[in-house]
């Protein structure tokens, strides 16, 4: 028969690779929380929710809000502008891919073109007809 050697650990040693380790994972954790933020945009989203173009300065409406009201696009585009909203996104309820929302910026109730945008934006138009 041959002689097995075998290890021994001590506890204190044993409470330091512990430790570490718990550490590890946190840290490991705060990374994956902060990078999630990161790539989402981080940001507040704002939904259009009206083909309409005008600006009456209140962005409402589902699923913004439980007011039942409009937010457009040029509106959406304010709050960007104001630092209200990083994110555009387009209700799917309006903004269907089987019949999807015009804006029109050309009719005669319209207040004219979209405001400028000022600052950094993402527009989501993934799962809309837009």
């Amino acid at each position: 028969m041959k002689p097995t050697t075998s290890i021994s650990i001590s506890r204190p040693a044993i409470t330091k690779l512990l430790i570490g380790a718990v550490l590890m994972l946190g840290l490991l954790g705060l990374f994956v929380a902060l990078a999630g933020n990161a790539s989402a945009g981080g940001g507040t989203k704002i939904t259009v929710n009206s083909t309409a173009n005008i600006d009456d300065d209140e962005c409402e409406g589902a699923p913004n809000d439980d007011e039942i009201s409009n937010c457009t696009l040029h509106e959406a585009i304010d709050m960007v502008n104001n630092g209200d909203a990083d994110i555009i996104n387009f209700h799917k309820p309006v903004f269907s891919k089987e019949q999807p929302g015009v804006i029109n910026l050309c009719s005669d109730d319209t207040e004219g073109n979209l405001p400028l945008i000022t600052r950094d934006i993402k527009i989501d138009s993934k799962n809309s007809g837009v």
